[in-house]
């Protein structure tokens, strides 16, 4: 079987080449991914600074503390000191959002071709790991974990490969090889997929999104309706019904709801409302007033539990807002200017037992 033959195998629409192939998502994938971006998760991230793009493209990866120069060669399995963790930062790519941005702000092509030559080498020299019956930490340094595989086919690619998909340096045979390991990351998430935790859920919602950025695969709708299903079961298990995370997290909320919020963000964009019964919108609503509720008069969030100072969510309350336009968002985002104040200063969550008080909800407040 041929390339061309073995995308039209995976696909509902058919194709008469490659180039036929490429043109068609160079229109397409820019349009359902407009404006898609899903802040990193993960202890180890790059670092949104200037000159931090090109140390990428000389192969000097500046992640969390620590620096490696793979400019020797690429090593999907590299880890300083050991650090696994950093690793998981390596393989999630997130770092081509930085370069994509680049790309998109400047119009220089050695961004997008190193975007390009990195993922096609992730994708010829690290392959598919089975895990079953293997230990948890070969797993993890497999660079295959669930967690990983989410965060690169379904956060990290989409977003870069929107911006550069354009670009002279993307060609019909690298789109295919590209498109074959998207579908094979789908696969992959489907049957392994963590059933449990705010693992799964960033997992399955991730499954759910590829069925929508890549609708032509055959098992994009089933996709879909799984990540529906499976989110809605997940959802008491997350979240006490006053709306509160059961991490009892100030700086976890959000990354308990990020993906059910994601994936219904991205379904509404692209035509997929009727997907989601009334209820997920509901619970959603009710999580976005607690983002609301808690957030500290500069918007940084309460340290409890797994939280820092530096944690910030006025960026998650502007989408927040221009999804749903609830009012008591849009007035605290306004100072006051627009939308109409929240029916109380301070708020009690009566199952989550979490109390927050405020003097009023100007960013000048005594909370």
């Amino acid at each position: 079987m041929n390339r061309l033959e073995e995308i039209n195998s995976i696909l509902t629409r058919q194709f008469g080449s490659l180039e036929e192939l490429l043109d068609f998502y160079r229109r397409e994938l820019p349009q359902r991914a407009a404006g898609y971006h899903q802040e990193e998760v993960g202890p180890v991230m790059h670092h949104d600074l200037p000159g931090e793009a090109d140390k990428f493209v000389n192969k000097l990866f500046h992640l969390g503390e620590h620096t490696m120069d793979l400019s020797g060669g690429l090593d999907w399995y590299a880890t300083p000191n050991g650090d696994l963790e950093w690793n998981g930062g390596l393989v999630r790519h997130g770092y081509f959002m930085l370069l994509a941005e680049e790309y998109r702000k400047t119009g220089d092509e050695k961004y997008a071709a190193t975007i390009i030559e990195h993922m096609l080498d992730y994708i010829d020299n690290v392959p598919r790991f089975d895990p079953v019956g293997k230990p948890y930490l070969e797993y993890k340094k497999s660079t295959w974990r669930p967690f990983e595989v989410a965060g690169r086919a379904a956060e990290t690619w989409p977003e870069a490969l929107a911006k550069i998909i354009n670009s002279r340096s993307m060609t019909p045979e690298a789109w295919a090889k590209i498109l074959l390991s998207i579908h094979e990351h789908a696969e992959f998430l489907s049957v392994h997929h963590w059933k449990t935790g705010n693992h799964a859920c960033l997992e399955v919602a991730a499954l759910g999104l590829l069925g929508i950025f890549y609708q032509e695969f055959k098992k994009a709708d089933s996709w879909r309706r799984y990540a529906v299903e499976f989110l809605m079961k997940m959802w008491p298990e997350q979240f006490h019904s006053d709306g509160y995370t059961k991490e009892m997290s100030g700086g976890y909320h959000w990354v308990a709801m990020r993906s059910f919020f994601t994936f219904y963000e991205v379904a509404l964009k692209n035509g997929f409302e009727s997907l989601f019964p009334p209820l997920y919108r509901e619970r959603l609503l009710l999580t976005s007033l607690a983002e609301l509720y808690q957030s500290k008069p500069d918007y940084t969030v309460p340290i409890t539990n797994d939280s820092n100072t530096k944690t910030n969510r006025q960026e998650q309350l502007e989408r927040i807002n221009r999804l749903f336009h609830l009012p008591e968002i849009e007035y605290r985002l306004s100072e006051g200017a627009h939308g109409q104040p929240p029916v109380s200063t301070s708020y009690f969550f009566p199952e989550t037992r979490v109390g927050v008080m405020r003097s009023d909800w100007s960013s000048q407040a005594r909370y």
